[in-house]
């Protein structure tokens, strides 16, 4: 080592693992202590104006700054809720993503419904139909009813058929789990964004988790599907980025309020609404895409009549950067040939 090279920084570096006093360590190096000290000082003012002086050290806790991030077009599928999506819509969706090539898929929250472990009040059942004649169904009902529980159950479920929509959580999941590997076998990736609906099942547990778990207690255990913790994700396709959102907020000016936030476009779930705007500066669009939930088959809207907005039909195909709005009156045939 040559004494006589070495700058300041050096010497702030080996004083600082040396563990030594600077006298002593001017001895080891035999330096004058004055010249060492020197040295060590001015490198010391220089840090300290580069970076500022290091009273505290960083927070442990992670920063929040990485999002799901896809680059090229997508189609994006607004709260399916899951086993409750209507499929007719989203199949015609999934159609036409088809015929345009469109190679991602983004989930904009509330992937699962989770409604056997909502904390809503219970709704009223209706039994499905099995396409047996009501008297036959009587009688086996009846006939089950006279079994020991464990032997009811197990018929019970086996009367009622693997498309009847159980209402516990392992009926809800499967069916889920099925409709996700389909998406699955049609895209190379499949971004799951977190939504309240999802949020349900960390209620239900009571503790905090990492959002990987929840593929996991899905099965889900192919690498194109992608979770994080975030309630949006970036979406960059034809030089335009693209938040996709399931934000808190579902008043009708939320997209456009989040647009102008963070200056880009938003494209937002959560609000079931439909519609297409630009943010107060019109540099931005906001658009709330619907839903792709079945109305139809959820009791709190279809049970008993109230005065909140129809829930509105709606995906968006984001293609070279430009949004595609689709609802339940998209003329498919005559966008299937764009």
């Amino acid at each position: 080592m040559d004494i006589n090279n070495l700058t300041g920084e050096d010497l702030l570096a080996i004083w600082r693992t040396s563990r030594l006093t600077q006298a002593d360590l001017a001895i080891r190096l035999g330096i004058p202590f004055q010249r060492l000290h020197s040295k060590i000082n001015n490198a010391e003012q220089r840090e300290i104006r580069d970076v500022g002086r290091q009273v505290l050290k960083p927070s442990p806790y992670p920063v929040y700054d990485k999002p799901l991030e896809t680059e090229g077009d997508a189609v994006v599928l607004p709260d399916p809720e899951f086993p409750f999506h209507e499929a007719d819509f989203l199949n015609r969706v999934l159609d036409l993503a088809d015929k345009w090539r469109i190679p991602n898929c983004v989930i904009a929250g509330d992937v699962l419904h989770f409604n056997s472990i909502s904390k809503w009040e219970p709704a009223w059942l209706a039994r499905p139909s099995s396409g047996m004649p009501e008297a036959q169904q009587a009688l086996l009902l009846e006939y089950a009813n006279k079994l020991p529980k464990k032997e009811r159950e197990g018929y019970l479920r086996a009367l009622s058929g693997s498309d009847s929509g159980g209402n516990d959580i392992g009926s809800e999941v499967e069916c889920a789990k099925t409709s996700l590997e389909r998406l699955g076998h049609q895209f190379i990736r499949v971004d799951y964004v977190i939504g309240n609906h999802d949020g349900r099942f960390l209620s239900a547990l009571n503790s905090p988790l990492f959002t990987d778990k929840l593929l996991d207690f899905i099965g889900l255990s192919d690498p194109k599907f992608r979770i994080a913790p975030y309630y949006f994700s970036h979406l960059i396709s034809g030089g335009q980025t693209w938040r996709i959102e399931h934000p808190k907020g579902a008043a009708k000016n939320t997209a456009s309020g989040l647009a102008s936030k963070y200056l880009c476009n938003v494209a937002m779930g959560h609000s079931h609404r439909w519609s297409m705007e630009f943010d107060k500066s019109g540099n931005f669009y906001a658009i709330h895409m619907g839903c792709c939930v079945d109305e139809r088959r959820l009791p709190y809207c279809a049970q008993r009549s109230n005065s909140s907005d129809a829930h509105s039909l709606g995906a968006l195909i984001i293609r070279d950067g430009y949004p595609f709005l689709l609802s339940a009156n998209t003329p498919w045939d005559r966008y299937a040939k764009m």
